[in-house]
């Protein structure tokens, strides 16, 4: 090869480099998981802005560093979405309790919400429908919020991706990890 060839291959070499590790990954999140196969969400809270999420995962941390989230379910969408910011660690012994809350998007809309300890390990679902505001449900409320099946195929999905939100280009800013 010629030095300038040479020279080329370098350059070119050196770019594709910097262009990579410029660029936030999701390879670069690590989720540790721990076979835990028992839980639920024992109650939810739903504001006018917001909806919250308690339960509790019947597993301890196993000193491996794990833990475990809440993965966000869109219909029709292939993978659920999951944010780093709704990830627990589990508790020295169990059971494991936890307590997430968000805001929700404005508008109606319709998703589920599970527990997970794995990509495809969900413990305890539910599904939410957001209604148009002002107008609200018989309950007065902004949304409904009902138990759905672990196996339901609104949340039978083949992975989780997880999700770090960039300032930069993330859509939504103001609310870039709501419900």
């Amino acid at each position: 090869m010629s030095r300038w060839g040479l020279r080329g291959a370098v350059a070119l070499i050196a770019a594709a480099t910097m262009a990579v590790t410029a660029t936030p990954a999701l390879a670069d999140i690590k989720w540790v998981t721990a076979e835990c196969f028992s839980g639920a969400i024992d109650t939810t809270v739903v504001a006018d802005s917001g909806l919250g999420l308690q339960g509790r995962v019947d597993c301890a941390d196993t000193g491996k560093g794990a833990s475990f989230g809440i993965a966000h379910y869109y219909e029709g969408a292939e993978s659920a979405g999951m944010y780093q910011s709704t990830m627990r660690s589990y508790a020295a012994t169990a059971p494991t309790a936890f307590s997430v809350a968000k805001d929700t998007h404005a508008g109606a809309g319709t998703f589920a919400l599970c527990v997970v300890t794995d990509a495809s390990v969900r413990l305890a679902c539910v599904k939410v429908v957001r209604y148009q505001k002002p107008s609200t449900t018989q309950s007065g409320s902004p949304m409904v919020v009902t138990p759905l099946p672990t196996d339901d195929p609104y949340v039978r999905k083949q992975w989780v991706d997880l999700i770090v939100p960039d300032a930069d280009s993330d859509p939504s800013p103001a609310c870039g990890h709501c419900w």
